[in-house]
């Protein structure tokens, strides 16, 4: 059994009595033996999710500022109805005003809520083994229907009201002084894990509104081109069938970039590690990265068989169909790629790529931050000019295919052979 890298689920619910049933012991115990264990066992095939579950509101009494960040910056919020504790209530208002992916759940024999009642709340009993395995399925699925992220699943009213009438929340923090003169100067947008989700709600407006080309920088393209865990490629498939041209490049995934990002998924725990993995982590903690298969041990990656191979499923998919194949071209840079862009004829998003604590990444989709900016951004010109040459230096996939065991084995020879650890990507 593999376990994923830890993702957040912080747990609203009462922490005192609320009847003469519902205790302080038995919502302890609730907690401990009911919902954690649910949440934290719950499988995808035989791989672990990986959630962690946390309380929003621990005994012993976090500052608010704490409860605000735990609501803030959570991966998923659930949140146990039961009873209607005011601090239940006002939490969960505050979580559904920052961010979607939340999960409600109610004791059965309860009444919904008035303001829930169109949306999903799940029901459930602590009456024996069978109940809390019937609870333990019922949050499996939703778990992994948020790791979906399908837009059919509204947990959020707030969300939806802002959705229907085309407004939204913007976090700026008032810490960074210099964000006046940032939007002056044309970056319209400054994005930071914490508002990662309304970096992807404008990423998708963009790409609805690209009338001209929309031009794409990426890792891996997962977020573009995978069928699950997309959070753009129903919008690009729109563009497509408008006929709007789609240039994408990928970093190339047997080279240096990709042994340093399949490293930085590994914890310093060797328990869930393959043989491969050990070893590189052994040959990395002395100061090389030499004698090893890098091939296998990319193939051995998330960022290989989460990321990469479902985009490249994703795009033959795209490429099969006669109304996208003219309009989507896939390329394989063999240069080094230091950032991720989206650019479209009005807009741009540039990110400073980092192969490094990829488990933050991979739980939150982005490490350091995110600028937006305008075609009229003397920035926007040098993106532009840097995806150009990029494309040119690239190529397309379907000839990279004929390649690509030439590459591997290039790879190989760098990375099995007793000399100096190797330099930049190829």
């Amino acid at each position: 059994m593999v376990t994923m890298p830890k993702r957040t689920c912080f747990v609203i619910m009462p922490f005192g009595k609320t009847t003469e049933k519902h205790t302080e012991e038995y919502w302890n115990a609730h907690f401990k033996d009911f919902i954690k264990p649910a949440i934290e066992e719950a499988m995808d095939d035989n791989h672990r999710l990986g959630y962690q579950a946390r309380l929003a509101n621990p005994p012993g009494g976090a500052i608010i500022d704490d409860v605000l960040a735990n609501l803030q910056e959570a991966d998923v919020v659930l949140a146990d109805l039961t009873d209607f504790s005011p601090n239940v209530v006002y939490e969960i208002g505050i979580r559904h005003t920052l961010r979607d992916r939340t999960i409600m759940i109610l004791e059965e024999g309860q009444e919904i809520p008035f303001y829930f009642k169109t949306y999903k709340i799940i029901p459930y009993s602590t009456i024996g083994a069978q109940a809390w395995r019937k609870f333990k399925d019922t949050i499996e699925r939703r778990l992994l229907d948020l790791k979906q992220d399908s837009p059919a699943l509204s947990d959020n009213p707030v969300s939806d009201y802002f959705r229907r009438t085309g407004q939204s929340v913007w976090l700026i923090s008032t810490k960074a002084a210099d964000i006046p003169t940032l939007r002056k100067q044309g970056f319209s947008g400054i994005y930071t894990p914490q508002t990662n989700d309304q970096r992807n709600a404008r990423k998708q407006q963009v790409i609805r509104e690209a009338k001209q080309n929309i031009n794409l920088l990426a890792s891996s393209g997962r977020a573009y081109l995978a069928r699950a865990g997309s959070y753009f490629k129903g919008f690009l498939e729109e563009r497509l069938k408008a006929n709007v041209p789609v240039r994408m490049i990928l970093v190339n995934p047997w080279s240096d970039s990709r042994v340093l990002m399949a490293l930085g998924e590994l914890s310093g725990s060797t328990a869930s590690l393959t043989p491969i993995q050990i070893e590189a982590l052994k040959q990395f903690e002395q100061g090389s990265l030499i004698g090893f298969d890098p091939v296998e041990f990319i193939k051995q990656s998330i960022y290989y068989h989460e990321k990469y191979d479902p985009s490249i499923r994703g795009y033959k998919e795209l490429k099969s169909q006669k109304q996208f194949s003219d309009n989507i071209e896939l390329r394989i840079s063999t240069h080094a790629v230091h950032a991720t862009m989206l650019l479209t004829e009005a807009t741009g998003f540039f990110e400073p790529y980092l192969p490094v604590n990829l488990n933050e990444r991979l739980r939150k989709s982005i490490i350091s931050f995110e600028l937006e900016f305008s075609d009229s951004n003397y920035f926007y010109k040098h993106c532009m000019d840097y995806f150009d040459m990029l494309w040119k230096l690239s190529i397309p996939y379907e000839k990279f295919v004929e390649m690509e065991d030439t590459w591997k084995e290039q790879l190989r020879e760098k990375y099995e052979r007793k000399t100096d650890s190797p330099g930049s990507s190829t």
